[in-house]
């Protein structure tokens, strides 16, 4: 959902959120919307010796689960 900055922000002040997790997750908030999230390490790889999955095709295969 696309909240404008300025509301989330206001909504979680609101809310009684402290500031450092406010500060903490609008800094996540905009990382995320330049697109910097978008791109995957091979540490997945590395340590567990299996291609990355996306969190979609994980929750596919898995519904059974859930």
């Amino acid at each position: 959902m696309d909240v404008p900055e300025e509301d989330a922000r206001q909504a979680m002040v609101d809310s009684h959120t402290p500031d450092w997790i406010i500060n903490a997750l609008m800094e996540l908030n905009h990382i995320t919307r330049q697109g910097w999230t978008n791109v995957y390490a091979e540490d997945y790889k590395n340590v567990t010796g299996k291609e990355y999955s996306s969190a979609f095709a994980f929750f596919e295969a898995n519904q059974a689960a859930f």
